[in-house]
């Protein structure tokens, strides 16, 4: 039976789920979930202190530690762009992009690993490049904790990319039509623009506050409007709510008062079978989603493993060259 294994680490904890495949259809075999009570947030602990929550993990849950770890940065360590150019070949962005955009991420020149997440046509002659960015440092020392506490993961992916992956999971999206998708936690909330099955823009925000959404939410889809599109554009009916009960229900809520938008809610779990009666709580939406990442074959999201891999061997190549 193929297996994956889904790690989410959010500000206030860590989550863990382990998927099963067998005809076709998805099953959760172990799932653990980890609160971090002190006063040092999740995506700062030690690499000691990580490594012991996910050693504890598989022994005391009975993870398949030779299963595939499909994780994402810890949140707020990808940075995204959106860049457009008259270049159409991906070989050339490629090259050119890191130039082009050094300035806008803030991670130093020679430590930005970036890769591109999708690319749509926003006219006859331009292309829309959506682009992620992180530091290969952190990247590596990231990779490293997993692998010393003895977990197999080729991919480390950002965020954005398994809210989308439950989302396509349920078949959610309006086929050619823009659809956005809100995914709110506890100081966590992701916006997220896609079109025909790809992202096309996307921000997070820290310190999110439930008690004031709509206006504050208004301005985040009208932002992300007008990146996606080269004139102004009504806004959507229907948005995609995925995230912890508490923030979903608070913001379904508000948006029927509203009237200004169709909230419809996201249940990722709709098409997962759970026979083997696993505890499930509403804040491992996104552990979900990065494990199904790991079912799919064929998922197109980023990896940044990938781009950090092909950087270093461009480099070995390039100097080769010059000798």
């Amino acid at each position: 039976m193929k297996r994956a294994i889904g790690i989410d680490i959010n500000k206030n904890h860590i989550s863990m789920i382990q998927l099963g495949c067998k005809a076709g259809k998805f099953y959760v075999e172990k799932t653990y979930f980890h609160e971090i009570s002190n006063t040092l947030p999740a995506n700062e602990l030690s690499a000691e202190e990580f490594q012991a929550v996910i050693k504890n993990a598989i022994t005391s849950e009975g993870f398949d530690a030779k299963a595939s770890v499909i994780t994402s940065m810890p949140y707020g360590k990808v940075y995204f762009h959106n860049y457009k150019t008259q270049i159409t070949s991906g070989k050339d962005i490629r090259r050119l992009i890191k130039f082009e955009l050094e300035d806008d991420f803030p991670i130093p020149f020679d430590d930005l690993v970036i890769d591109i997440i999708s690319s749509r046509k926003t006219n006859e002659n331009e292309q829309d490049f959506l682009v992620g960015a992180v530091s290969r440092s952190k990247l590596q020392d990231y990779a490293q904790e997993i692998s010393e506490a003895g977990l197999n993961c080729p991919v480390i992916t950002a965020e954005a990319c398994a809210v989308k992956s439950i989302v396509s999971q349920n078949n959610e999206l309006n086929g050619d039509a823009s659809s956005i998708i809100l995914h709110a936690e506890d100081s966590r909330l992701i916006v997220a623009a896609v079109q025909k099955d790809s992202m096309i823009f996307t921000r997070s925000l820290e310190n999110f506050d439930a008690t004031d959404t709509i206006s504050a939410l208004e301005r985040e889809i009208t932002l992300t409007l007008k990146n996606i599109s080269d004139a102004a554009i009504p806004l959507p009916q229907k948005i995609i709510l995925s995230g912890s009960h508490k923030h979903v229900r608070t913001l379904y809520e508000d948006m029927l008062k509203d009237n200004k938008f169709e909230p419809v809610i996201s249940d990722p779990f709709a098409k997962i079978n759970n026979a083997a009666k696993q505890k499930i709580n509403d804040k491992q939406t996104l552990a979900l989603g990065l494990a199904l990442i790991g079912m799919d074959n064929k998922n197109s999201s980023v990896n940044f493993l990938d781009a950090e891999k092909a950087k270093a061997e461009e480099a070995v190549k390039t100097k080769r060259n010059a000798l």
